[in-house]
């Protein structure tokens, strides 16, 4: 025996057919998860909103300056790192015979 849904009394509830009461509940379940769901929906819609305002704000019709608007300002103009390495085409190798020939002379001394 289940509990009648809003508006119905428990007579006319008892005299339903259990496949109707099953119907009815179920369209009950899913008012309730819509309502939830607008209720979701709206307030995603006032954040959108105010995302929106806020990504079209710029220094010009804000009270913020340029650099509080945008954190990385002075890494972007003037790059990352130090110096510049030289690459590895521009790189010679040295030949093995140098190298066993400076390790052995090292090592007489």
């Amino acid at each position: 025996m289940t509990v009648p849904p809003a508006g119905l009394s428990k007579e006319i509830w008892d005299g339903t057919h259990s496949r109707v009461q099953e119907v009815l509940l179920a369209l009950q379940r899913l008012q309730q998860e819509n309502e939830q769901l607008r209720e979701q929906l709206a307030t995603l819609a006032t954040e959108v909103a105010r995302l929106k305002e806020q990504r079209s704000r710029n220094s010009r019709n804000s009270s913020n300056p340029p650099p509080a608007m945008v954190p990385a300002f002075r890494t972007l103009a003037r790059g990352r790192g130090g110096e510049r390495a030289a690459s590895a085409a521009a790189r010679r190798a040295i030949p093995a015979v140098v190298v066993s020939c400076c390790r052995a002379s090292a090592a007489m001394m």
